[in-house]
């Protein structure tokens, strides 16, 4: 589940309040699905006076799909009831937490996601770009998790999925970018924001 943050501020002039600030339940559940992404609520805030701002959170579980995140803020505005519907999208790369693990532990955990759980393009990565900033480059894109490696212009990555905890492994080696995934659509995805970003640089 992936926390954001919401800021809420009452940029009102003149006396007017805002009050019961909260997100609009479905089926009056405490937890609301909307298309398959469940939102988690943050508490009701009873007023923001003018000129008051206040921060809240709220938890959103993607299910590691690229669904946009739905759901409605409810208030009252004078007195007035008013509702604001938003949308929250995720990049795939926000939908994937680091880890660490050994160059052994990467291709073995390589060898098991095989066939379709394998997406590859080619991407040469020039001598002139030093691997600082190859490394910041993928891990910008992603929230993955650089691999020491001790082969020679050898780019290893490893995370898992934020919901189901999925293997996620990133190369980028002997001119190919390859994307190891049990999740065939995030693989895809991310080979292609990895390649367009690392692009950028050649």
């Amino acid at each position: 589940m992936l926390s954001v943050e919401l800021v809420f501020r009452n940029s009102a002039t003149d006396d007017a309040v805002i009050t019961n600030i909260h997100v609009e339940k479905l089926a009056d559940k405490a937890r609301s699905s909307f298309g398959g992404v469940d939102i988690y609520e943050f508490p009701v805030i009873p007023q923001l006076n003018p000129s008051q701002m206040q921060n809240a959170y709220i938890g959103v579980d993607y299910s590691d799909t690229l669904q946009p995140a739905q759901f409605t803020i409810c208030c009252n505005i004078c007195d007035e009831a008013q509702r604001f519907k938003l949308q929250l999208n995720a990049s795939v790369g926000e939908l994937i937490r680091p880890c660490t693990t050994s160059e052994g532990n990467f291709n073995k955990l390589r060898s098991q996601l095989t066939g379709m759980n394998v997406q590859d393009t080619e991407l040469e990565v020039p001598e002139t770009l030093s691997s600082a900033l190859v490394t910041k480059c993928v891990c910008t894109v992603a929230n993955l998790g650089p691999v020491t490696s001790e082969g020679q212009r050898r780019f290893l990555f490893a995370g898992r999925t934020v919901a189901a905890k999925s293997v996620v492994l990133v190369s980028l080696e002997a001119g190919k970018l390859i994307v190891n995934c049990e999740n065939i659509t995030i693989g895809s995805m991310l080979m292609k924001d990895i390649k367009q970003a690392v692009s950028i640089l050649i």
